[in-house]
């Protein structure tokens, strides 16, 4: 069982307890379990010996905790997050730990070849990026892109063409007309706030997703 499949099992039933008991049906009933690992499950804890494990384990004191449960009704709920990339601010850890908590699902392309990466950047309803090779490749592919811009100047190498309504620009001040260069600013980034990325989500729900629905249709 894997990272996600563990959080997953957690949520579900709460406790190790509560697992050890669980119908096939109950497990198969979760996104990303499949009867290989149902199976896998109800086997092991079929098995006296991982019983007693379990059991010693409590009487040791271990005392797993459940995750927190996600936010209903947030606007990432229900989304799927690619997480690529360095974050500045962030571990990988601490950025799974806040998308999760807000409803949503992360996926890593950590050590993903490049292939597999624009696969996976083609498949997105949205992508969130700094200025790095997955901006570019996802404004390429027509998949709508926020831009986090600090360091560099979105007026210069900002998404070439498209969704410059979804850039967040924080390498000027507001209402500032800087010129089109090659100039950095350090020490912008942190002025991206999450309410700043969380405003253009809503314009991408408002514009384009509702666009690319009435297409479908």
């Amino acid at each position: 069982v894997g990272v996600a499949a563990a959080k997953d099992l957690a949520l579900k039933f709460g406790s190790l307890e509560a697992l050890a008991e669980a119908k096939r049906d109950d497990l198969l009933a979760i996104e990303g379990i499949g009867e290989t690992m149902a199976d896998a499950i109800i086997t092991y804890f079929n098995e006296p010996k991982n019983r007693t494990l379990v059991s010693r384990l409590f009487t040791l004191g271990v005392t797993p905790l459940a995750p927190a449960r996600p936010a209903v009704g947030s606007a990432l709920a229900g989304k799927t997050f690619v997480l690529t990339g360095t974050l500045p601010k962030l571990t990988r850890e601490q950025a799974t730990e806040m998308i999760e908590a807000a409803g949503a699902r992360t996926h890593s392309t950590l050590g993903v070849p490049l292939r597999q990466l624009v696969s996976i950047l083609a498949a997105s309803e949205l992508v969130i990026s700094l200025d790095t090779a997955p901006l570019h490749m996802s404004v390429a592919l027509d998949r709508p892109v926020i831009s986090l811009m600090g360091y560099n100047n979105p007026k210069r190498v900002g998404p070439y063409k498209r969704f410059h309504d979804l850039i967040v620009d924080a390498y000027g001040d507001a209402g500032e007309d800087y010129p089109i260069s090659l100039a950095h600013r350090l020490g912008r980034m942190p002025h991206i706030t999450a309410r700043d990325v969380l405003e253009k989500v809503e314009r991408w729900r408002a514009l384009y997703r509702s666009r690319a629905a009435s297409t479908r249709s």
